[in-house]
């Protein structure tokens, strides 16, 4: 099945979704372009969800695109917080291991996911729908970590197929659990082939995982996607100093992705 379809197109089919997630990790494979379709098709989801928040998740506060966060890490790491964060943000507070449960309970299709209760107390004080469970063979005590579906997910690749098959590159970060936990998936790519597989090249993403491809060359831009581009240091390091105002002249000023096969 040919699963290509255009920015425009996904977005429309996206609308009245809740909860997104966006993939990407660092300055790496973030789904630029993406958000700038989001931002210009005037979206707003109520969730968005985030292993690592970065440029992007700054991006989408910056527009008014997102009601809350959902995440453990949101910044921009050496250069600090961009002008989304500075201005605020609702969020839901997770950890590290939380959100991967919570994923991973979706993704199995659990309502949750046990941890040792010792681990996640802190984060139980914030969280009122976290509840503590008992091992029943042990009696030992756990906190149930509620499933975590989006509605929506976005994932960037170097290269991806019309069946929807594709490979990553670079650092992985949590996109297949995304991708897995996920209601809807689309892949938004550098490189759009016939077939993966042919040069000895595995998917790192399935294509029976994925709804949507949409070819966006330079797509991840100005986070890099290796090996192809790296990252735009000196775009990042003036985005991080702009206003939230300012930040989506930056975006309007992005060369747009786009391009043939």
């Amino acid at each position: 099945m040919d699963k290509v379809r255009t920015l425009d197109a996904v977005l429309v089919a996206a609308e009245g979704a809740a909860s997104l997630a966006l993939g990407g990790w660092s300055f790496s494979r973030r789904p630029v372009a993406a958000v700038r379709g989001i931002v210009a098709a005037g979206l707003r989801f109520e969730e968005l969800i985030s292993v690592a928040g970065g440029l992007e998740t700054d991006l989408m506060l910056c527009a008014g695109a997102v009601g809350r966060l959902r995440g453990f890490y949101f910044g921009m790491e050496a250069l600090g917080n961009g002008p989304g964060l500075r201005q605020g943000a609702e969020i839901v507070e997770e950890s590290e291991g939380s959100l991967i449960l919570g994923l991973t309970a979706a993704a199995q299709g659990q309502t949750f996911l046990p941890l040792h209760a010792e681990h996640g107390a802190a984060l139980a004080r914030l969280r009122p729908d976290i509840k503590p469970i008992d091992c029943p063979y042990t009696g030992h005590a756990y906190l149930a970590m509620p499933a975590i579906k989006p509605d929506l997910a976005i994932v960037h690749a170097r290269v991806a197929d019309r069946r929807g098959n594709a490979i990553l590159g670079g650092n992985l970060g949590a996109d297949r659990l995304l991708a897995t936990a996920a209601a809807h998936t689309i892949v938004t790519c550098d490189r759009l082939v016939d077939g993966i597989g042919g040069d000895g090249e595995e998917a790192d993403i399935a294509g029976l995982m994925v709804d949507a491809v949409v070819h966006l060359p330079g797509g991840a831009a100005p986070t890099a996607c290796r090996p192809l581009y790296e990252a735009d240091w000196e775009a990042l390091i003036d985005y991080a100093a702009l206003t939230p105002e300012g930040a989506l002249a930056w975006l309007d000023g992005l060369a747009p992705a786009g391009g043939s096969a």
